[in-house]
């Protein structure tokens, strides 16, 4: 479909450019796997939740007037509205409106927009799949060893581990799982910072008397920054002399495969890298420092992990490849992804006035036609998903990369 333009209509909005759109990510839950080298994963297609970076892409509806419950939901960045798709209207949807949506018009169109937003990114995000290949593989377990000789006395007030990112855009890390090996049992602060002084979250930890202590969280960070190609994300706590950490270490270096802290050389980057699934994504250090001042670490090291290990995931969004800093209505990107959210969110309107079991002239309507009207926005949003994933430009993140094997028929050499 590369050159078709499947919006004629393109040329006929009124252009307001200049509207900001919300960025940010979302969490897909990886399946379990085995592995050698931990968990891995090359699916990036999981079923996901909703992505901020589309929220207001479409408004529900521009009308507001007393007729309806007040509209909160008149915000479109691309100034398409879900009630002016093709057969809609805000009279037909408010007959469906029962207990099952707490009557609530707004609430209705606005699930029936989620729905399609999480479509749209589930869509895209398979057939993205199909057609390129991973840059990196996902990755699912553990940074740290839990083994240990014996104490670590530091002579400075924090301690820690940082991590450099691969500045891969579009990539996220998500912990699960912080857990300590101390020399006593306590309760006290971890801080996590960005190497751009920022304080991005306090995390109250547990420890136990010379034991591995689970400390369980919910915690995704992106794996870039726009404002730096070198970001690093700090996890310090305040020593304590008479709870010390362990001495474990970033890895067994088990058959001579150590891991480097190199500033120069950072082994991420490194294309004949064959080492653990995390090392395509960071390149974890110890820190022992007596100020929370980050901009300007150091590069030596000693690779200790300060009596803390991470069960972690990454894995990139590749969803981000519609994502955009501002809202521009002479990009066909842009305005293929608000039209497709358009058209499958009518979709989801369509069925549920099929199936509503409201009866009024509005649901009695020729069931044949509607059925129709539902097809037509369900072919629309096909084609336009079909437009969306020939066209766009893979340079946009640094998730995906050209699929150098052939296919032939059924074969693939």
């Amino acid at each position: 479909m590369e050159g078709v333009d499947p919006f004629p209509l393109l040329s006929l909005l009124t252009l307001r450019g200049g509207v900001t759109v919300t960025r940010g990510f979302h969490k897909p839950e990886f399946q379990s796997e085995s592995g050698d080298r931990n968990q891995r994963s090359n699916n990036m297609s999981e079923i996901v939740p909703i992505n901020p970076c589309f929220d207001d892409i479409i408004g529900l509806s521009r009308i507001d007037c007393g007729c309806f419950e007040d509209n909160l939901y008149m915000t479109s960045n691309s100034t398409l509205y879900l009630d002016e798709a093709e057969g809609l209207n805000l009279r037909t949807i408010d007959s469906i409106k029962n207990c099952d949506n707490a009557n609530d018009l707004w609430l209705l169109m606005d699930t029936a927009r989620n729905n399609g937003i999480s479509r749209f990114i589930s869509d895209t995000n398979i057939a993205l799949i199909q057609k390129y290949a991973p840059q990196r593989s996902n990755y699912k377990g553990t940074v740290g060893e839990q083994t240990y000789k014996t104490n670590r006395a530091i002579n400075h007030t924090y301690a820690g581990v940082r991590m450099r990112t691969a500045n891969v855009v579009g990539g996220f890390m998500k912990l699960t799982n912080i857990k300590t090996i101390f020399s006593g049992t306590d309760t006290f602060n971890l801080f996590i910072y960005n190497n751009l002084n920022e304080l991005l979250h306090t995390v109250s930890i547990n420890t136990t008397t010379n034991s591995v202590t689970n400390n369980l969280v919910n915690i995704t960070l992106p794996m870039w920054d726009k404002r730096t190609q070198e970001l690093e994300y700090i996890f310090i706590y305040q020593y304590d002399s008479l709870n010390q950490p362990k001495d474990n270490q970033l890895s067994c270096n088990c058959g001579g495969v150590t891991y480097p802290f190199n500033c120069q050389y950072p082994y991420f980057h490194s294309p004949s890298n064959k080492m653990k699934g995390w090392s395509k994504w960071i390149m974890p250090t110890n820190i022992e420092t007596s100020t929370l001042d980050f901009s300007d670490l150091s590069c030596t090291s000693a690779n200790y992990m300060n009596g803390l290990t991470f069960d972690i995931s990454f894995w990139c969004d590749v969803s981000r490849q519609f994502c955009f800093d501002e809202a521009d209505l002479n990009d066909r990107q842009f305005i293929s992804v608000a039209y497709a959210i358009q058209h499958v969110s009518a979709y989801y309107l369509c069925t549920q006035i099929l199936t509503s079991p409201n009866i009024n002239r509005y649901t009695m309507i020729n069931h044949e036609q509607l059925n129709a009207l539902r097809q037509l926005h369900e072919d629309k949003y096909k084609e336009l998903i079909t437009y969306l994933v020939e066209t766009t430009d893979i340079t946009n993140t640094d998730c995906l990369t050209c699929n150098n094997k052939i296919r032939i028929g059924k074969s693939l050499l």
